[in-house]
């Protein structure tokens, strides 16, 4: 029944009137009513990227009745990536970035993708899987300013895989995960260019851009980073530090793709001027 439910919301969601109202539908009948408890929905995303969807999840449930996640940033990377390039994923998620970005580099590309979180982790291998993509390296390590150990703190009432962090003040489960600083893997796995490295890691942005150091400096990446002050303020750290970080290695910043209340999602760029 709730299946059936899902695929009824999503044919009304496909009208545009009802899809600007997306967000009162999820606060006050789906999330309210927990509507959509253990359904999970096969999807084709963006005509070509087979995915498999949990309805409970924030992320997912947006990607299933709005066709879309973070679209603005999705499109950068149509934009920004091309043949042969090297994209990371730092906090990949369920793989949506590295899925879209796999499809463009083609197969002498390589994607390297760090999740930390293993449901996310996963669920992420599962995607490649049913893809059947080749140029995807999936490692379930959070990435730091050094290797060590972290834990990874979640809140099952948040109903958002995208939310698994180091900083979380209330949650109800937890795993310790291997770390690594992305300086040493790359200098491990002798990966002589980088062209793209997106990272949302929810508050430990700063720690794997300390961890980034050489990266930055040699290998000049596009940065495309999620600054999201409530999270950084739980690390203790705050955005004008990130952007400290980022101008002591000659970068500023050139796009903001998208903006809310809280925190925005931009492109930083080595000024070579």
């Amino acid at each position: 029944m709730r299946s059936i439910l899902a695929s009824f919301f999503r044919f009304v969601l496909s009208f545009n009137f009802f899809k600007k109202k997306y967000f009162a539908f999820h606060k006050y009948i789906f999330s309210s009513y927990r509507l959509f408890k253990g359904v999970n929905k096969d999807v084709v995303y963006r005509n070509s990227i087979k995915l498999n969807l949990n309805l409970e999840d924030w992320i997912q449930q947006q990607i299933y009745f709005l066709g879309d996640y973070e679209k603005n940033e999705i499109d950068f990377l149509y934009s920004s990536l091309k043949k042969d390039d090297v994209f990371i994923d730092i906090g990949g998620n369920i793989g949506l970035f590295s899925l879209n970005a796999s499809t463009i580099i083609g197969d002498k590309g390589k994607v390297y993708s760090f999740e930390a979180f293993k449901p996310n982790f996963i669920q992420f291998q599962n995607h490649i899987s049913i893809n059947n993509f080749q140029n995807i390296h999936l490692e379930h390590l959070a990435v730091a300013d050094k290797k060590g150990f972290i834990e990874i703190l979640y809140n099952d009432d948040y109903n958002n895989v995208g939310m698994a962090s180091s900083y979380l003040e209330n949650y109800t489960s937890k795993e310790k995960v291997e770390s690594t600083s992305l300086d040493e893997y790359v200098s491990e796995k002798q990966i002589l260019k980088i062209d793209l490295i997106k990272i949302d890691i929810e508050g430990g942005e700063y720690s794997a851009l300390k961890g980034m150091s050489s990266v930055l400096e040699n290998l000049r990446p596009k940065v495309l980073i999620e600054i999201n002050n409530i999270a950084l303020k739980s690390s203790n750290h705050s955005e004008e530090e990130l952007i400290s970080l980022f101008t002591e290695k000659g970068y500023k910043r050139t796009k903001i793709l998208s903006r809310n209340e809280n925190s925005y999602n931009a492109v930083f760029e080595f000024d070579d001027k």
